[in-house]
């Protein structure tokens, strides 16, 4: 049994020198072989692609490559148009080659990403090549004030049993408050008829022991 451990070769050669499952962060030069003998003038040939880096994953090698090869000062560019054509011959994608595909021409006052900048760059500045300044929030307003509002609200309900736990104790509440004062309330007005008792002199004459309790009460 042989295991294969997956690396990025050297360029011009097969040998694999950096190991991904050591080194995550390999990298090398991406190169295009020649396709075979549809391109006689192409065959044998090993073209090294502009900017292009060849990583362990896919994606760090798009990230961390350039679109240099695209432009029109790249010399790798023919080479790269006519063998993605015969690869997609080759898938039956289509009939016939080359692909009709133009250079990518840079002007520094329409682009502000030059041909060597990494696509990381390009995608960390969502691909914009300029913002406008021009701000206005009357106009954000206007297209973003909605008409009516709404938000939802939980609002939790007393079950019956709870509703019945919360009366008793209400009652039981009042019962205790009612003990409580009850002892106070009843000492004082006896209090107050003893008083009256022994003030013969402020009890009229003649007056029952109800009348005196009220006039007891009223001096409360």
């Amino acid at each position: 049994m042989e295991f294969i451990q997956n690396g990025i070769p050297e360029t011009n050669s097969t040998s694999v020198k950096c190991v991904c499952a050591i080194n995550p962060n390999c990298a090398s030069q991406a190169v295009i072989v020649s396709p075979g003998a549809n391109y006689q003038v192409f065959d044998n040939l090993t073209y090294n692609v502009s900017g292009w880096v060849r990583t362990c994953q896919t994606t760090d090698s798009l990230l961390l490559s350039t679109l240099e090869h695209f432009y029109i000062d790249s010399d790798s560019f023919p080479f790269f148009i006519y063998s993605l054509g015969a690869t997609f011959i080759n898938f039956g994608i289509l009939s016939q080659s080359p692909l009709n595909t133009k250079h990518i021409a840079y002007n520094p006052s329409i682009s502000r990403f030059p041909p060597n900048t990494p696509i990381s760059i390009i995608v960390k500045e969502l691909m914009v090549e300029q913002w406008n300044l021009s701000l206005s929030y009357e106009d954000f307003y206007k297209a973003c004030a909605p008409m009516y509002c709404s938000y939802p609200k939980t609002i939790r309900k007393n079950s019956f049993i709870e509703v019945i736990v919360v009366i008793v104790s209400m009652m039981g509440g009042i019962v205790v408050l009612w003990r409580i004062l009850t002892h106070p309330v009843v000492k004082f007005i006896l209090r107050s008829v003893k008083r009256t008792y022994r003030n013969p002199r402020e009890t009229e004459p003649g007056n029952s022991v109800f009348d005196q309790i009220q006039h007891s009460w009223s001096l409360i």
